[in-house]
């Protein structure tokens, strides 16, 4: 599954995030809110953030251990496509 850190733990409003939920919540993907500590994003199997600006990013690092992407990244590049398909849908 997907921890997300709640929604009121930001203090921007999240939009990307929100959409990004949403598709996994389409695709029948699994995603929980909490807090997530450190040893959470060490012990991950693969960590991402998301922003408006910056989409969706795989992070590589964390301290000095590498974090696995290469499974992560067929999932999140269907999501995404998920999310710029709807958007398309509802600009046209």
């Amino acid at each position: 599954g997907v921890w997300t850190p709640p929604a009121a733990e930001g203090p921007v409003l999240r939009i990307l995030r929100d959409a990004f939920m949403e598709s996994l919540h389409t695709a029948r993907h699994k995603f929980y809110e909490r807090n997530i500590t450190f040893e959470d994003l060490e012990a991950a199997d693969g960590v991402f953030r998301t922003s408006s600006i910056g989409g969706v990013c795989p992070i590589k690092k964390i301290h000095e251990r590498n974090v696995p992407v290469a499974n992560l990244m067929p999932t999140l590049k269907e999501l995404v496509d998920r999310i710029f398909e709807a958007d398309r849908e509802t600009l046209w």
